[in-house]
């Protein structure tokens, strides 16, 4: 019972939406460039920032995935900077700003007295790209709303910029669960196309129960999976082919549980902002088929 309810509270990081709506003094004590301004591009991202509290409020827009989450459609919410990721892409600088955002009424509140703050609370994941303009920078694409990561209302705190192209970049996200001795480990590759951050691809990178497994009657028995990401030549020549390789074992589906072992591969291919399966031979593991993985 506790494996199942796990798998679905790990599956509301899946859940995802885009709608529009290294420096001196980056802002915040955020890296970056010492020309890109932090609260500009907040207040170009959310069109407002108060400086005083260092955030900006918008409200959950329609449309939004909401499945398992604590947000509903129009709650307002607060957004906060979280990371800033110097790149280039095709030659040009670019600018990301990624952003979390919590329910209003849980902002700076002292945690004994902060509802949004449990395994399963997990903030919004907001980003923008920005490219040089004349007078400082301009957004070239974002999203709002890309993603829920973290739990107890924090948001996870590992990002970088990936090669999806020969000139094309990505944000990669990595995320992390952890409870009863099993671990999950979760990456979400966004992409700035078309005008907005799409969330193109997420994948479960690793799972294992290494910190729970044992020979006694009531021990779950020992499993330890993964995938490695490859980007290889396909046939968009802008955008690589993501070829994902799964190893290790799993447990086997019904009790006594038993460990047996994983191994396929999938292919995905970039169409329309976002990565679609293209091929898939060999398993796949009891986690990902419950949280319908990349089709």
């Amino acid at each position: 019972m506790y494996r199942f309810c796990r798998k679905l509270l790990i599956a509301i990081s899946f859940s995802s939406l885009c709608l529009h709506a290294q420096s001196s003094k980056p802002g915040f004590g955020l890296p970056g460039i010492a020309d890109f301004d932090v609260a500009t591009a907040m207040r170009e991202l959310y069109s407002n920032f108060d400086p005083k509290t260092k955030s900006s409020v918008f409200e959950v827009p329609e449309g939004a995935i909401l499945d398992g989450t604590f947000f509903h459609v129009g709650d307002e919410v607060v957004a906060v900077p979280l990371r800033t990721l110097a790149t280039f892409e095709g030659g040009k600088r670019k600018m990301i700003l990624l952003t979390y955002a919590v329910p209003k009424a849980s902002f700076g509140v002292p945690d004994r007295l902060n509802t949004f703050d449990c395994h399963a609370c997990a903030p919004i994941i907001g980003a923008a790209a920005f490219v040089p303009a004349p007078a400082g920078w301009r957004m070239e694409s974002f999203c709002t709303v890309v993603a829920y990561g973290g739990g107890f209302g924090q948001p996870p705190n590992e990002f970088r910029i990936v090669p999806i192209g020969e000139h094309r970049i990505g944000i990669e996200m990595t995320d992390r669960y952890e409870g009863q001795g099993e671990k999950t480990k979760i990456k979400l590759i966004m992409v700035p196309w078309n005008g907005k951050v799409n969330p193109a691809l997420k994948y479960i990178s690793n799972e294992n129960d290494r910190g729970a497994c044992d020979s006694g009657d009531d021990r779950l028995p020992c499993y330890s999976n993964g995938r490695q990401l490859q980007f290889v030549s396909g046939t968009d020549p802008n955008y690589y082919d993501i070829l994902l390789t799964l190893s290790g074992s799993d447990l086997t589906e019904a009790p006594p549980y038993r460990s047996k072992s994983v191994r396929g591969s999938q292919r995905l291919t970039f169409v329309h902002g976002t990565y679609k399966m293209k091929d898939r031979v060999g398993d796949t593991t009891s986690l990902e088929r419950l949280i319908a993985f990349p089709k």
